[in-house]
């Protein structure tokens, strides 16, 4: 599958967003890139894909630190709920006769660390995407 590139994933594992040039993105990038629309998407903003998104953008800006450690516990539901998503489109591309890489082709989403940085207000999550012919790390 190909898409437009909006996201860079540097060499650090982090991503930036791209702005300097229109070009498609497929294979492992393409999936990078959807996770994290779909992470930073509002859930049912989309009107074209009923479920699509997450609520991860209420949290984001919750500055209490009594809440933190609640909040950690929720984010791995809301990648679960990526995960699955984004299984369920590909499933049906593929039911639909359109071939995915497997480079694309998501398996799991793995948490490796969820912190917050009380100085910036920032959530700081490093996932590991398990395709079904290689490992992604991001930071996001």
């Amino acid at each position: 599958m190909r898409d437009i590139k909006l996201l860079n994933l540097n060499h650090d594992n982090s991503i930036s967003v791209n702005l300097k040039e229109i070009s498609s993105v497929q294979g492992t990038e393409n999936l990078v890139q959807k996770v994290v629309k779909c992470l930073l998407t509002s859930k049912h903003s989309n009107i074209f894909i009923e479920n699509y998104g997450s609520q991860f953008n209420q949290i984001h800006l919750i500055v209490d630190k009594n809440l933190v450690d609640r909040i950690k516990q929720f984010i791995p539901l809301i990648i679960d709920d990526i995960t699955e998503q984004i299984k369920k489109e590909q499933a049906q591309q593929i039911i639909n006769g359109i071939e995915i890489p497997n480079s694309e082709l998501l398996e799991s989403i793995e948490i490796e660390s969820i912190d917050y940085d009380q100085m910036f207000n920032v959530w700081l999550i490093k996932l590991n995407i398990n395709t079904k012919s290689s490992n992604i790390n991001i930071s996001i």
